[in-house]
């Protein structure tokens, strides 16, 4: 089944079953001081390369400067504004914070960066 807009419903529907199993995931962690944990999501650059199976040369790799995500979790330092943030679709600083990867029980991994709330550049709507 489509939409009007060529998009399937599994193409829309996988984000959110994404995002629930990262909160999920995230209740194994507990940022400290001012640090987020943020789930990155594929940019619409990658996705349109992945599609189409452009390679670009790195010049134009290193042009972009921010990555997109959703906020998971804030540390008990964080602003307020920051915490109105947790859920929503964020644009973060590519290059800050710390990939990093949360053991689960059951034996699977679930990667995150953990950033500062001041790498937060605004929620994308």
């Amino acid at each position: 089944m489509s939409f009007a807009s060529g998009k399937n419903i599994q193409e829309i529907a996988a984000p959110q079953e994404d995002i629930a199993k990262a909160f999920e995931s995230a209740k194994h962690f507990d940022p400290v001081l001012d640090r987020i944990l943020v789930k990155r999501e594929v940019s619409a650059l990658e996705r349109k390369a992945g599609k189409s199976g452009i390679i670009l040369a790195d010049t134009t790799k290193e042009a972009y400067k921010s990555a997109e995500g959703y906020l998971i979790k804030c540390g008990p330092n964080c602003e307020e504004w920051a915490e109105k943030l947790i859920g929503k679709r964020i644009l973060f600083a590519k290059y800050s914070g710390e990939d990093i990867i949360i053991p689960l029980p059951n034996g699977d991994k679930e990667e995150f960066v953990l950033a500062t709330y001041l790498d937060i550049f605004g929620e994308l709507k």
